[in-house]
Formats: C-alpha cells, sequence, structure tokens
C-alpha cells in the first residue's frame, strides 16, 4: 500500500492551534484537519495559536500566531 502525496501549499497564511506540544514537530489542526507540523523556532506548547509560515513538501512550517513577522 503507497501513502498518497498531499500538497498542503494552500495552508499557508492559515491559523490553527496545536494539538501537541510541538518539539519542534508534533500535530496541529486547521479545521476539520489534523496536520503534522513543525515549530519554526523554539517549543510550541500544546493549546497554542499558529500561523503557517511555508510549506515545503508535506513539511509545513509553522510558529506562534501572537509572535511578529520576522
Amino acid at each position: 500500500r503507497r501513502e498518497a502525496l498531499v500538497d498542503f501549499g494552500e495552508l499557508v497564511g492559515t491559523r490553527g492551534t496545536t494539538t501537541t506540544q510541538l518539539t519542534p514537530s508534533g500535530k496541529a489542526r486547521f479545521g476539520n484537519r489534523l496536520v503534522d507540523v513543525i515549530a519554526d523556532g523554539e517549543l510550541i506548547e500544546r493549546g497554542t495559536d499558529i500561523i503557517v509560515v511555508e510549506v515545503f513538501g508535506n513539511r509545513v512550517l509553522v510558529r506562534a500566531a501572537d509572535e511578529q513577522a520576522s
């Protein structure tokens, strides 16, 4: 059985909430969608509002939504 390739490009700029602690990877919910994500920088606690900053294939890079853009 082969895993289907997914495209998360549409998530760039989308806000979501972490469902696990990101150390640096974990899971986050965007609407009804649960996605594996990677924190851009430091640890992000469970339940934190996040925003998708970049997508590289199936790697979704996020940061806390209250952080200022670099």
